[in-house]
């Protein structure tokens, strides 16, 4: 049995202090485990200061939502978008969607987030998984090498939940022609340099109350 990392155990504890682990297979990537809160601690009712506790300190990154969980699904299927490129995962999480690029032949995948403790969990999860997942902690610090090519994939899993955060599409733009984005919340998402190339079903990992309805995913793609 694989011993969960200390960090993470010590990370999710903040949350709540029975907070548990588990190395666990994505249902549509079954060939992709990551660290995911096992669900034990999210089952039952939570005092007042549990619910401060979670609000202040969610820790996404124990979760695998369910747009970074297709998109992960949708690089494993169609290689030929990672193949040999720069990958950056933006708003990594739990860095799905990175070791996905890494395990699809990416020339090098990086995890991207301003959360330590998400950077910490790609880590850890890179490891599970027998991949490396280079490591950022602000997009704009990013500089391709020169004369390098092809152009980076620019991915970005719910990200777009935040509508502060759509100026960020015409920046992934000035830095490279190819961007994909899953989004599950935003419907009315519209873009001239976007289209709809799917729409899936997927799940959030563990399930969560008040999440549930987040399950149908967009894929967009820049062309």
């Amino acid at each position: 049995m694989i011993s969960t990392p200390d960090n993470l155990l010590t990370m999710a504890r903040r949350m709540l202090p029975d907070a548990n682990l588990a190395a666990t297979n994505l249902p549509l990537c079954p060939e992709i485990q990551l660290w995911l809160f096992n669900g034990d601690a999210l089952n039952r009712p939570l005092s007042p200061d549990e619910q401060l506790s979670v609000q202040e300190y969610p820790c996404y990154w124990a979760f695998c939502w369910a747009s970074g969980h297709l998109l992960a699904r949708y690089i494993l299927d169609h290689p030929k978008l990672v193949k040999d490129r720069t990958v950056i995962d933006v708003g990594c999480g739990s860095g799905a969607v990175a070791v996905a690029a890494a395990m699809a032949g990416a020339r090098q995948a990086i995890g991207c987030d301003l959360d330590p403790d998400a950077l910490a969990a790609t880590d850890a999860n890179a490891r599970l998984n027998g991949v490396r997942v280079d490591l950022l902690d602000d997009f704009f610090n990013w500089r391709p090498e020169p004369g390098f090519i092809p152009e980076p994939l620019i991915v970005a899993a719910d990200l777009l939940y935040d509508r502060g955060n759509l100026p960020l599409v015409d920046e992934f733009l000035k830095r490279s022609r190819h961007v994909l984005i899953g989004d599950s919340r935003i419907r009315d998402f519209s873009h001239p340099s976007f289209e709809t190339t799917d729409t899936c079903e997927s799940s959030n990992q563990p399930e969560s109350s008040g999440f549930d309805e987040f399950h149908t995913v967009n894929v967009y793609q820049s062309f």
